[in-house]
């Protein structure tokens, strides 16, 4: 494992960047769900909110207490969301 420690500024200008054009890149109307988490770093909650939008019919749910793993942080909270999302 390296000891290389990752600049998040850099990345955060990456993601930013690239956000502008989600939509363009997955062109579908299907019913989604975009899941965040409140402590993730990286794709952060307003990345995950801009990603939402960037699709026509998709929804944005946020995990409360988990970071760049939601689904294995607080699994019982993601799958909840998906549940809800799923009989909508």
């Amino acid at each position: 494992m390296s000891n290389e420690t990752i600049d998040i500024t850099t990345t955060h200008r990456a993601v930013e960047h690239n956000s502008e054009r989600l939509g363009d890149e997955y062109p579908f109307s299907v019913d989604s769900l975009a899941v965040g988490s409140t402590e993730a770093r990286v794709f952060t909650p307003d990345y995950g909110r801009a990603y939402a939008a960037s699709f026509p019919n998709a929804t944005f749910a946020l995990v409360q207490e988990a970071g760049h793993l939601p689904q294995l942080e607080q699994p019982a909270a993601t799958m909840a969301l998906i549940d809800r999302f799923a009989a909508s």
